[in-house]
């Protein structure tokens, strides 16, 4: 890691008028790290050994982040995200799959941070603070605006596997995103997205299928896909349109609920 020894600690404020842009929800917090002493580097590792250690069927357990002291890591792979990027070191992320795998990264340790800090407000009976803006790339950055960057260089299948809070996001994955194996992580992310109860909810007793809505955004572009590769002349549901592009227990979960209603969630 080519950070030098700085403090861990984050200090979060709550946003004000005065921050920079861009400008996130007014009951959104800001984000800020001490990266003096880091330099650029494509280097997941430290993210890799927070997932290993503290991912649970897609969210951190924090007894796990308490025990294995994990805040290391995580402040070490955040704080040299902050510096590293398309912008601030273009020469480090040359392909779209290098590029690609950086944001998926940056969202997954970025969701990492909010789902502790969001856990730890719960913990201690504070309200639950939101997402806002935060350090990546050498510029100040949100949740939403990495959102824009997958889906620019991946498409929506690719944004829907991004992890994020739950249950609206994707779970997180067991490790990071590698420029090598995009289309498979993705694919295991997307098959836990739907395999996940909280996250899609199959109500037994009204028969009906309550979708995210990152997934449920895209429900025409899923059917168009399913109706050129198969010929059919209707207009599939989303459940139907899912199936041929799920697998594992996730497919087992969709196949259970043919006929059932789809509803956003």
């Amino acid at each position: 890691m080519r950070c030098a020894k700085v403090s861990l600690s984050l200090a979060i404020a709550v946003f004000t008028a005065g921050c920079s842009q861009p400008r996130p929800a007014a009951d959104a917090m800001s984000i800020f790290l001490n990266s003096a002493g880091c330099r650029p580097s494509v280097d997941y590792r430290p993210l890799e050994q927070f997932l290993a250690k503290g991912i649970i069927r897609g969210r951190i357990d924090m007894k796990k982040y308490r025990v294995f002291e994990l805040e290391k890591q995580l402040s070490d792979q955040l704080r040299t995200l902050s510096v590293t990027g398309p912008k601030s070191s273009p020469a480090l992320l040359e392909s779209k799959n290098q590029l690609l795998a950086y944001w998926l990264n940056a969202r997954t340790a970025w969701t990492c941070r909010f789902m502790v800090i969001q856990s730890e407000a719960r913990d201690s009976n504070r309200p639950i603070p939101m997402p806002g803006d935060f350090p990546l790339d050498g510029r100040r950055m949100t949740l939403d605006r990495i959102d824009a960057a997958i889906l620019r260089l991946g498409g929506y299948a690719f944004l829907i596997a991004a992890p994020g809070l739950p249950p609206n996001r994707a779970p997180l994955p067991s490790g990071p995103f590698s420029p090598e194996t995009l289309s498979r992580q993705s694919m295991e992310n997307f098959n836990a997205f739907l395999d996940d109860p909280e996250r899609l909810v199959i109500d037994i007793d009204r028969r009906e299928v309550r979708f995210p809505p990152v997934i449920w955004k895209y429900r025409k572009r899923f059917a168009e896909v399913y109706s050129r590769n198969f010929g059919y002349s209707g207009t599939p549901s989303l459940l139907t349109s899912l199936l041929p592009i799920t697998s594992g227990s996730a497919k087992r979960r969709l196949q259970d609920a043919v006929g059932y209603s789809c509803l956003g969630g």
